[in-house]
């Protein structure tokens, strides 16, 4: 019958909406693992894509599969981390894999390669092509930074995949 005051303080690297819920250690952990099975039916099907492209890569060379593959499996990586599969699945959560949201600077280079290699901008776009490279140097960058310090290089996130919503 007591009131009490809890402070909340978030880091969150995107808009959210959330609701706060107070749980012991043992009910967070299993609200944590609780099992989503749209999410590993949406994770399941990019696998999917992940195989089909790595296999039309075997079949043509195409760097564009490859390209395409990588920016699947780091997008189904996100997802996986994002909705809590990787907890219910692998009984892995917190900051042991908190470093996997390396996969949101991942995503961003792996789609800028597609697009540089699918449209050949170094023989048709060489002004855009440019415009690319820099900024897949300015990418790697953050992604050297984050294998340091991933919550540092994370801040910076929503800003960037605004701007890449636009330049994609």
């Amino acid at each position: 019958g007591e009131t009490v005051t809890l402070y909340l303080r978030s880091h969150s690297f995107s808009h959210q909406w959330f609701a706060v819920k107070v749980l012991d250690e043992d009910s967070s952990r299993r609200a944590l693992i609780s099992l989503n099975t749209d999410i590993a039916l949406m994770v399941g099907m990019m696998l999917a894509l992940v195989f089909y492209n790595g296999l039309l890569y075997f079949a043509s060379s195409k760097n564009e599969n490859i390209f395409y593959s990588f920016y699947l499996i780091s997008g189904l990586v996100w997802i996986a981390l994002s909705y809590g599969l990787i907890a219910s699945v692998f009984g892995a959560y917190g900051s042991i894999i908190f470093k996997l949201n390396i996969s949101l600077i991942t995503m961003p280079i792996f789609l800028t390669l597609f697009m540089m290699a699918i449209f050949e901008t170094a023989r048709h776009y060489p002004t855009e092509h440019r415009f690319l490279q820099g900024l897949l140097a300015v990418l790697t960058g953050f992604l050297v930074w984050g294998l340091f310090d991933i919550t540092a290089a994370l801040k910076p996130a929503s800003t960037l995949a605004a701007v890449m919503m636009l330049i994609t």
